[in-house]
């Protein structure tokens, strides 16, 4: 269950000096119209991507940690479903973000900083931007991460910093349901009998043991065996993307296919089939199996 973002101070949410929310023009369906020449009072640049960004991997992050914070304004529930950026667009190694409104846009500025697969995203105005600079915070000083408080996840993706009032104060971890289809792998050539509890522990185990993880804790959170297939959900889209390295794998005399499930919607990850990893990996197998 989603839990109540906690009020942030005054000087966190920036209003428009006319008082207005300065909302995207609006289509006969009631959609942002995403081309608009005002859309500049609305973007914003996104510095720092990782190599290989999935567009929607951000675009549901940005969302999550705007709502998580209370940075999305919360009166518009039927514009965007209530999210307040409504595109993200990814080039090589910068991207764009375009929001439904100017005042979550000046919003959006307080997230600058933050951890982002492995990387900490610069969000600034664009340079054509030719509108009165608006003053904000960093995600640091926003979260408190500078006075030491605890780590806690966004919506299932990676975020080092704690989210005021998430979790009750360091409370159990809460996984977002719509990003478990980035989160989620289909692993082929399994066996009925086996325990979802070990097959879970051996990929932790041997992610760990090579390295292969994003989040600094297990990767895998959950298996589920389906007779000669199985599912396994990761901590994070970007632990997914790096356990897809095991396609390949050697595992109580069955050599395993991870891939993405068929209902993923994003680009597929390029992954290594045993490529690098093939003698470490095979050694771990082989040591635990004695």
């Amino acid at each position: 269950m989603a839990q109540a973002a906690r009020a942030l101070p005054s000087n966190a949410m920036v209003p428009l000096a006319q008082g207005g929310l300065g909302l995207c023009p609006l289509d006969v369906g009631g959609s942002c119209i995403l081309n608009h020449p005002m859309k500049m009072n609305r973007e914003l640049f996104v510095g720092n991507t990782p190599p290989g960004t999935d567009d929607q991997v951000l675009h549901n992050f940005l969302n999550a940690a705007m709502q998580r914070v209370g940075l999305a304004l919360p009166n518009l529930p039927t514009i965007n479903a209530g999210k307040p950026v409504v595109q993200t667009r990814v080039s090589a190694k910068f991207a764009f973000a375009q929001t439904r409104t100017e005042v979550e846009a000046a919003n959006l500025l307080n997230l600058t900083g933050i951890p982002f697969m492995g990387a900490f995203l610069r969000i600034t105005r664009p340079g054509k931007y030719a509108g009165v600079a608006t003053p904000h915070k960093t995600w640091q000083e926003l979260t408190g991460q500078a006075t030491g408080a605890p780590v806690q996840p966004i919506g299932g993706a990676v975020v080092s910093a704690a989210l005021p009032g998430a979790g009750g104060g360091g409370g159990a971890e809460v996984f977002d349901p719509n990003n478990k289809i980035f989160r989620e792998l289909f692993v082929g050539n399994t066996l009925p009998d086996w325990n979802p509890d070990e097959l879970k522990d051996f990929f932790n185990q041997t992610l760990n043991q090579v390295n292969l993880f994003q989040s600094g804790r297990d990767p895998v959170i959950k298996s589920r065996i389906c007779g000669k297939f199985a599912f396994v959900e990761c901590r994070t889209p970007e632990d997914a993307a790096y356990a897809l390295n095991l396609n390949g794998i050697p595992y109580l005399g069955q050599e395993l296919k991870m891939t993405r499930p068929s209902r993923y919607p994003g680009i597929v990850s390029e992954y290594h089939s045993m490529g690098p990893y093939t003698a470490m990996m095979t050694a771990f197998f082989v040591s635990s199996a004695v």
